[in-house]
């Protein structure tokens, strides 16, 4: 890649030829503002916010349309630019309701942070301001505040370029424009929470999040989506043990700027329905060391006539811990599985050309590294076992019956009900560990929450292992 010289503001920097003037300040150290540009987006120029002046050009210049040059000379600061941007921030500002005190976007606004930076000033309209529609109801998940509205356009670029579900368009002209479905339309995008993430203020907002919290008291811990072998990387924001939203985070090998709506979906960990909770020997709930120690016993007896189904929700760390335990055991009869898989009659897209992946899992990778010869579930037999354990959801209950079944699983399905050993495990944003996506890329999270009554699967198969 050629790489050339310019200067900005006086000081000479290199950058590849080609790069946009706006993403070589940036790379520099020198912010340039701005609500049209986003770096995942192919460029509207069309709020005037990054303009600039480049040396010989008669006129300032958007700094997110302009493509650097050998020897360009750049000037970002200077009073007349400062003016511009307080004439520019005016104008965006003249029909803008007062909407800070209830807006969901206060806090993390583009509009409210760069007034504050770049302008400040009174405002000198007294006119009558052009009232547009407060509720417009997009989809199940989507509201759009017209009035908000500054028509930047990334919606709309969103919808044309990156989820090519061509739903948004901008209609009538200059004060009066705002985004629009067409007649009769619904924004049924797969990827339509992706629009409430990179709104510049809170026109668009998501219904799911919607007046719940404040982002300034929510915490924010960086995890790993698990809702297929994508891997998407998240940033998760959680208050008092309570999981309010789930948003992307930034990896440009992976997920880019974005994730599917359906990773978002965090109302399966607050739903006790599903869930399992406690440690149970029969149908009873027992102390976890009482538990440990009944089941380490019968394993000691069953030994090698012992067949374990592994989790594909398991964090890498877990494997290595399970593999451990299989040799310990002399287990060699091992089987994997999906614990979820897609269902024809769910709202779910079962894949696409862009994220998301047939394989609903995060770590079936992870499983394949660690148990190389591991066969599928389909070609679990029973003949020769007494025994099994059964990690995480999804297995075959009916091929399991005669056996003494070993269940450390997350939520409840039919093979709970005939588990002779139950305990609950945690789920990805309960723990820490590492999955490795389908491309093989090993990606580390943290623990968002803490989770009532249930326990972490590492510790509890390194109980077992210390105990056997």
């Amino acid at each position: 890649m050629k790489m050339v010289t310019l200067k900005i503001n006086g000081s000479e920097i290199t950058a590849p030829e080609g790069m946009l003037l706006i993403d070589a300040c940036e790379q520099n150290g020198i912010h340039i503002p701005r609500f049209c540009y986003h770096e995942g987006l192919y460029p509207g120029g069309n709020c005037r916010l990054c303009l600039v002046r480049i040396e010989k050009n008669p006129k300032p210049v958007p700094a997110c349309m302009t493509r650097v040059v050998e020897n360009m000379v750049v000037t970002t600061e200077t009073p007349e630019i400062q003016e511009m941007r307080k004439a520019i921030l005016e104008y965006t500002l003249i029909h803008h309701p007062l909407d800070c005190p209830i807006c969901d976007k206060a806090g993390e606004c583009l509009l409210q942070d760069q007034y504050m930076k770049y302008s400040g000033a009174d405002s000198r309209f007294h006119e009558q301001k052009i009232a547009k529609g407060k509720l417009y109801k997009f989809s199940e998940r989507i509201l759009y505040d017209a009035e908000r509205c500054i028509t930047c356009s990334r919606c709309v670029r969103f919808t044309r370029d990156i989820s090519k579900s061509n739903k948004l368009g901008i209609i009538k002209r200059g004060d009066r424009s705002y985004v629009a479905l067409a007649p009769g339309d619904t924004f049924d995008d797969p990827y339509s929470y992706c629009v409430t993430d990179i709104c510049p203020v809170g026109a668009l907002t998501n219904r799911q999040f919607r007046f719940k919290e404040r982002v300034w008291n929510l915490k924010k811990t960086d995890s790993i989506c698990a809702g297929c072998s994508r891997g998407c990387n998240i940033s998760i924001y959680h208050k008092n043990e309570k999981i309010y939203r789930i948003i992307p985070r930034l990896n440009k090998d992976v997920n880019q700027y974005w994730m599917c709506d359906f990773g978002r979906d965090y109302t399966l960990l607050h739903h006790p329905q599903t869930r399992l909770t406690g440690s149970q020997i029969a149908g009873k709930s027992v102390k976890y060391d009482l538990f440990l120690s009944s089941v380490a016993e019968t394993l000691k007896k069953t030994g090698s006539k012992t067949g374990f189904i592994i989790s594909s929700h398991a964090t890498n760390e877990e494997l290595k811990e399970a593999q451990k335990l299989c040799n310990k055991l002399m287990i060699t009869r091992i089987y994997k599985k999906s614990d979820r898989v897609w269902q024809p009659d769910s709202k779910e897209i079962e894949k696409d050309s862009f994220l998301i992946t047939s394989d609903k899992t995060p770590n079936l990778k992870g499983v394949s590294h660690y148990f190389p010869s591991a066969k599928a579930m389909s070609e679990f037999k029973a003949d020769g076992l007494e025994c099994v354990i059964v990690w995480g959801s999804g297995a075959a209950a009916e091929k399991l019956t005669g056996l003494k079944v070993i269940q450390l699983s997350t939520m409840i399905d039919k093979v709970s009900t005939q588990a002779n050993w139950l305990i609950a495990g945690r789920l990805p944003a309960e723990k820490s560990g590492s999955f490795t996506n389908l491309d093989g890329k090993v990606q580390s999270f943290k623990q968002a929450i803490q989770s009532q009554d249930t326990f972490d699967d590492l510790k509890f198969l390194s109980d077992l292992i210390e105990k056997i």
